[in-house]
């Protein structure tokens, strides 16, 4: 009864139904309560169901894992092969470095900390988690709309800053993406884009926009270089796709697969790269061979340019972007120099 007190209160939190319960198992008092039956989606599996032998504390560790992905939209076990997630698991590997994690609180951290313990015995079971500050501070069931709403908003302008501040050619990469982006994953921000557009005309003026964020200090000039850099495609007005680029993380790491998809529409020649020519085709015959060089060069790590795959992985994956290719090129001339000093 406790596990699934549990599992309401987590998961009506996000109003996701519950359902499939065909692997399900009765858990009877008297019994000595061990399984040994390897089911179940691996990223959920605790070491002790991989191990073959494991209780009902696997069921806190696999809540464990889900509050962590709904909390921060990432699995807190990764690995490109299935055999280095179950390395991961069975050795309780994960962080919360994701960028999802920034704005979730200490209380929720040590929520998903306490469950994904490797020895089950220090593992919270139902019942004790129920007792965890974090349930009892936050209203799961009585969320109050408006404060929710605030708390969006809040979360939108911190997101449209710290987008203001990332490149020109991140910023021009997150508007494709936020153009295939679904009606889903999208609702919120909806709602969000109506409270700038006061018009109601489906999109933001420069005076819309320096009305909804009138209530931060922020100078006239620094609020249109804030507004000109929203503006991607230099119209003088932010379009929706543009408000949604800007708050593409605000719930997490955008997947790889929805980049991969940005990645290939920009590399409409399928050559396995971004080109000067693929920036052309996608900006039109007016952009400058200045600023097509200037995008070139911001992600382009090695040199060659033009933008690998895993080039353009780094700038959505990378807080600092700039420190992170200064490193890279610090590394290659240091493995260059020990290089030319064996020879």
């Amino acid at each position: 009864m406790h596990l699934l007190t549990l599992v309401y209160m987590i998961l009506s939190y996000n109003r996701i139904k519950v359902l499939d319960f065909g692997l399900s198992k009765k858990f009877m008092p008297g019994s000595n309560g061990l399984m040994s039956e390897w089911v179940g989606t691996l990223y959920t599996m605790s070491p002790q169901v991989l191990n073959g032998v494991y209780d009902a504390k696997a069921d806190c560790w696999a809540i464990g894992v889900i509050t962590f992905l709904l909390l921060c939209d990432e699995k807190p076990f990764r690995g490109k092969k299935r055999s280095q997630v179950m390395h991961n698991i069975k050795r309780c590997r994960y962080d919360f470095t994701a960028p999802g994690w920034y704005n979730i609180s200490q209380e929720a951290k040590d929520f998903v900390s306490s469950l994904l313990v490797l020895d089950p015995n220090k593992r919270l079971s139902a019942e004790e988690s129920l007792t965890q500050p974090w349930l009892k501070k936050t209203k799961f069931a009585e969320a109050n709309n408006t404060k929710a709403q605030e708390n969006l908003m809040g979360n939108v302008r911190d997101n449209i800053l710290s987008y203001a501040e990332q490149s020109e050619f991140k910023r021009i990469a997150a508007v494709v993406v936020a153009h295939k982006s679904s009606s889903a994953e999208i609702i919120d921000m909806r709602k969000a884009f109506d409270k700038y557009d006061d018009k109601n005309d489906g999109q933001i003026s420069r005076e819309e926009f320096k009305l909804a964020m009138q209530e931060f200090n922020y100078t006239e000039e620094e609020l249109n270089d804030m507004f000109s850099r929203l503006d991607v495609n230099r119209n003088g007005i932010i379009l929706y796709t543009e408000f949604l680029a800007a708050t593409l993380e605000l719930h997490g790491r955008i997947e790889e697969k929805r980049l991969a998809e940005a990645f290939d529409h920009i590399d409409d020649d399928d050559s396995g790269y971004i080109s000067k020519e693929n920036l052309i085709k996608l900006l039109g015959d007016s952009v400058s061979p200045s600023r097509v060089e200037k995008l070139i060069n911001e992600v382009d790590m090695d040199g060659d340019g033009k933008i690998s795959f895993e080039e353009f992985l780094v700038i959505f994956r990378t807080d600092n972007y700039l420190q992170a290719k200064a490193q890279f090129i610090s590394d290659n001339s240091e493995v260059e120099s020990s290089f030319c000093s064996d020879q």
